[in-house]
C-alpha cells in the first residue's frame, strides 16, 4: 500500500488510485472505536470515496459512528474529529437522531419531519437529471430505467421539494452491493421499509437523501417487471396529460400539508384514495391508449 500517511499534506486536493488496503485500515479502525465507545455504539460504517472500490479519492478514511445519544437535550450534536495520522481517518459520531451529513444513523422517529408544499419550480428538472447521472454510474451494469417521477415532475402543480427517483435494476437481489457507494453519495439505505408507520412494499428498496438538514432526495430501486414502477409511471403521465385533475392533487396536497406540518403518517393517509383512484383511471386511460396505437398499427 503506498504511505497515504505522506500524501495528506496542505495544498490542493489531490485523488489518488483506489487501495484495497484502505479496507483493511478501517476493518482495525473499527475494532478498535468499538472497544473504546461500548455499548453506546449502533453502528460503525466505511463511508466516502475511500469506501468504493476502483474510484479514485483523497486519502481519508472516512468512518460514520451511530451511537444511542450523546447527552440529554442535545440529540443531535455531532463531532467530527480528525486524527494525528495527518488527516488519514475523519472519524463522523453520529447520535440516533436524524442529521444533515446522510450518514445511515439511526432516527428516533424515521417519520418525523415538517412537510411543506411549495409552487413548483423548473430547475426540480435539472436537479433530477444531475442525480439521475450519478447513479447511473453507481448502479452500473445492474442498471435498466430511470424515472423522475411524484409531484415535482408534474409542471404548474405544487409539490413538496423533494425529487423522487424510481430506478429499475435487473436483479434485486444485487441490492445490498449499492449500499456503499449509496451512502458515499448521501444516501441512507432503509431496505424495504416494511415495518414502518406507513409499511413500504414487498421489493421496493428505499433511500433517503437530506440536504442541509431537509429531505430533498428520495430513490426507490425496483426489479424490472415490479408493479409499482408501472403504478408511478401512469400516475405522472396521466396527471401531466390532466390539468384539473392536477391542479386538485396539488391544492389537496397544499390542504393536508397545513393540516398535518409535523405529522406525514396523517399527510400520506390524506390523499391515499385520491392517488389510488388516480391511479385506477391512468391504468384504464393508458390501457385505451396503447389499444388505439395497436388498432391503428394493426396489431389489434
Amino acid at each position: 500500500m503506498t504511505n497515504s500517511k505522506a500524501r495528506a499534506t496542505s495544498g490542493p486536493i489531490q485523488l489518488f488510485a483506489y487501495e484495497s488496503g484502505w479496507q483493511i485500515l478501517f476493518l482495525e479502525e473499527r475494532h478498535q472505536l468499538q472497544a473504546s465507545i461500548g455499548e453506546s455504539v449502533l453502528d460503525i460504517q466505511h463511508i466516502g470515496s475511500t469506501s468504493i472500490p476502483g474510484v479514485p479519492a483523497k486519502p481519508i478514511l472516512d468512518i460514520g459512528i451511530a451511537i444511542t445519544n450523546f447527552e440529554e437535550g442535545r440529540p443531535n450534536r455531532r463531532l467530527t474529529h480528525v486524527s494525528t495520522e495527518a488527516g488519514l481517518r475523519k472519524l463522523q459520531l453520529l447520535s440516533n437522531f436524524s442529521g444533515p451529513d446522510g450518514y445511515c444513523h439511526r432516527q428516533k422517529n424515521s417519520m418525523g419531519r415538517t412537510i411543506e408544499v411549495v409552487d413548483h419550480i423548473p430547475e426540480w428538472r435539472a436537479f433530477f437529471e444531475k442525480e439521475a447521472a450519478l447513479l447511473t454510474v453507481i448502479f452500473g451494469t445492474q442498471f435498466l430505467a430511470i424515472h423522475h417521477i411524484g409531484s415535482t415532475a408534474i409542471p404548474g402543480i405544487k409539490a413538496k421539494p423533494i425529487i423522487d427517483i424510481p430506478v429499475v435494476i435487473k436483479d434485486i437481489e444485487s441490492i445490498e452491493m449499492f449500499s456503499a457507494p449509496m451512502r458515499a453519495l448521501g444516501y441512507r439505505p432503509r431496505g424495504e421499509c416494511l415495518d414502518n408507520s406507513i409499511p413500504g412494499t414487498p421489493g421496493r428498496f428505499y433511500f433517503s437523501k437530506d440536504t442541509d438538514g431537509a429531505r430533498s432526495h428520495q430513490v426507490h430501486v425496483c426489479q424490472e417487471g415490479h408493479a409499482d414502477i408501472q403504478d408511478k409511471l401512469a400516475f405522472r403521465d396521466y396527471l401531466r396529460l390532466h390539468r384539473e385533475e392536477a391542479q386538485a392533487y396539488g391544492m389537496m396536497k397544499e390542504r393536508l400539508a397545513a393540516r398535518h406540518r409535523d405529522d406525514i403518517v396523517g399527510y400520506i393517509q390524506g390523499k391515499e384514495a385520491f392517488v389510488q383512484n388516480i391511479i385506477a383511471r391512468a391504468q384504464l386511460w393508458r390501457h385505451k391508449a396503447q389499444r388505439t396505437v395497436d388498432i391503428h398499427s394493426g396489431k389489434a
